[in-house]
């Protein structure tokens, strides 16, 4: 029997309390079940990987999983700040909380809060690091215009409303399009929930416009814009669309060029 970590423990305690099978959870992520499994089966970190819990959060406390239980998942942060107190914030911040995307303003905010909690476990005055300068982010779009994850938010003018920053490496892990192919969306409604909720920001890559694979997609539609999930039936090619919500409709057997899909979405950002 392979021995996990205490993490990996919780992680499956917590599904099974709230009553999710392995395949059902591995759906709601949009992940593979043996991708899922080997977090809850083999994972050996104490530290479950940031995305995971922040994905995993909202399912479960959809469905009765507290507050006080959720941070079972989550403590061997602290542990691995107290055994890498060598470690620069920088390091600490991207194994916390993962390269994946941060504003200038929150790495202003994230990095010297990171330092401050190390430094005070070495027992010394906390040090104030640098902040990456910008050349090494890349700034993709804002666009102000919302995908409605519901009945459909009218588009009236798609400019740009700001800019959120990506580490070039964490993008380049993620998809293979140029910076401006990509763009910044906020998510609508309730359609998607669990999966995506009101106000949700979402990254989405233009390029993907002929789904090749199934997942969660940006639809254009008369004036709107909206968000659902698209699977690919393996032998007709023809593309369902549905909503992780169940009280809204599924539409079937849709021809993929009777689509106009804006592009896949790669990313979701949360507020907590």
């Amino acid at each position: 029997m392979v021995e996990v970590s205490e993490a990996a423990r919780a992680l499956k305690r917590l599904r099974r309390k709230a009553g999710i099978s392995v395949r059902e959870m591995a759906r709601q992520l949009n992940w593979t079940a043996t991708r899922y499994q080997h977090y809850e089966d083999r994972f050996k970190k104490d530290n479950l990987p940031v995305e995971l819990l922040r994905a995993v959060t909202p399912i479960l406390q959809a469905r009765g999983v507290t507050s006080d239980e959720l941070r079972d998942l989550s403590r061997g942060a602290v542990e691995y700040v107290i055994g890498n107190l060598d470690a620069t914030a920088k390091e600490l911040t991207d194994q916390l909380i993962g390269p994946a995307a941060y504003s200038k303003e929150m790495l202003q905010i994230i990095i010297p809060k990171v330092a401050e909690v190390r430094d005070r476990l070495r027992g010394v005055v906390p040090a104030t690091e640098p902040v990456p300068p910008e050349e090494e982010l890349i700034f993709v779009p804002i666009y102000d215009v919302a995908a409605a994850a519901g009945d459909g938010t009218v588009v009236d003018d798609q400019h740009i409303a700001g800019r959120l920053a990506f580490r070039p490496h964490w993008l380049r892990s993620v998809t293979s399009a140029r910076p401006e192919d990509l763009g910044v969306i906020t998510v609508r409604g309730d359609s998607m929930f669990p999966t995506l909720v009101n106000g949700d920001t979402v990254l989405v890559d233009f390029t993907q416009r002929m789904p090749k694979r199934d997942g969660i997609y940006v639809i254009r539609y008369d004036d709107s814009v909206q968000v659902k999930r698209i699977s690919i039936h393996p032998e007709s090619l023809l593309l369902t669309v549905r909503s992780d919500n169940k009280d809204y409709s599924t539409y079937t057997d849709l021809k993929p060029d009777k689509l106009d899909i804006v592009g896949r979405v790669i990313w979701l950002g949360r507020r907590i």
